[in-house]
């Protein structure tokens, strides 16, 4: 785990900061917005990502290639969005 952030401004800064391989975002953030962060940082390049919500993505709200989970999951739903995520084959 490379950061917890609570706001847009701070993903994009972690993610500068950091060397990532996946990014897990929840769509509700303090300021701004997981898909904004996301969408920024993509912006740079292509990073894996692990997207959450209580509440079904608006169609082209989520990053290309991107993982969905929603909230309440269980443990092995969260675990094997992530394993989707990072399989071989994924987009990189």
């Amino acid at each position: 785990v490379c950061a917890t952030v609570a706001t847009e401004s701070d993903a994009v800064a972690a993610a500068q900061r950091c060397e990532l391989d996946l990014m897990i975002v929840d769509a509700k953030l303090r300021s701004g917005t997981g898909p904004g962060a996301v969408a920024r940082i993509l912006s740079k390049g292509f990073l894996r990502c692990v997207h959450m919500s209580g509440s079904e993505p608006r169609v082209g709200t989520l990053a290309p290639d991107a993982v969905f989970v929603q909230k309440p999951f269980t443990d092995v739903e969260f675990a094997r969005a992530i394993d989707q995520a990072m399989a071989p084959g994924a987009a990189a």
